[in-house]
């Protein structure tokens, strides 16, 4: 390991989130001049960061052995799951207690299937949040045991944000059908103008036999 790189790898230990404009920063020179020095000696920037960021989090866990997940990723300014990914990633060794403080109780399948039922609305996000577990570990839980969540169809879905773009077109003076369909596009959906105004007449319809029905 040539001098320089050493010195490079010294400045990333102590600073393990910086970037390559940081690190040019620190030298005074552009970025362009550190990328071409690191070509020049061979040196890869990414096993820089890779080296810097294992130093960083086998330090934390030697100089903090009371600690837990939570407090590390408070501590270090990232999510609890993206600490855990780099855990893995770089392979680092936790004390066992700290599986042991972090560890949630597990859910049966009894337990979700009870949720549904009684919500049988709900849809994975809502699961997560009701047992404090993130949307990826319910979504790989109901698909394990084989649970069946509500989700809406893309059919239902473009329906419901019709419908509210014209709510909001009869609520808000002003709204062109121009505008109405440049939103709808933005969220996906491609309507005609035709489609708008016959969506429309039957909307206007709809409320008309509706408050005949009232009187």
């Amino acid at each position: 390991m040539s001098f320089e790189e050493n010195e490079i790898l010294e400045f990333m230990k102590k600073n393990p989130r910086a970037t390559l404009q940081d690190l040019a920063n620190e030298y005074g020179v552009t970025k362009k001049s550190i990328s071409d020095r690191f070509k020049k000696l061979k040196i890869n920037w990414q096993d820089i960061r890779f080296k810097a960021r294992k130093y960083e989090l086998e330090r934390y866990v030697i100089e903090h052995p009371d600690a837990n997940q939570k407090k590390m990723a408070n501590d270090l300014g990232v999510t609890e799951e993206g600490l855990c990914y780099n855990i893995k990633k770089y392979g680092i060794i936790v004390p066992l207690k700290w599986k042991k403080l972090d560890s949630k109780p597990g859910i049966s399948k009894r337990e979700i299937e009870e949720y549904i039922e009684k919500n049988p609305k709900t849809n994975q996000k809502e699961i997560a949040e009701y047992f404090n577990y993130s949307q990826p570990t319910i979504s790989r839980l109901v698909e394990r045991y084989g649970i069946n969540v509500h989700r809406k169809s893309t059919k239902s879905k473009r329906m419901e944000i019709i419908s509210k773009a014209f709510q909001m077109l009869n609520s808000v003076k002003g709204v062109s059908i121009k505008s109405l369909r440049e939103f709808l596009q933005n969220k996906g959906i491609d309507i005609s103008e035709e489609e708008i105004m016959e969506y429309q007449r039957k909307t206007l319809q709809e409320n008309k036999t509706h408050d005949d029905e009232e009187r």
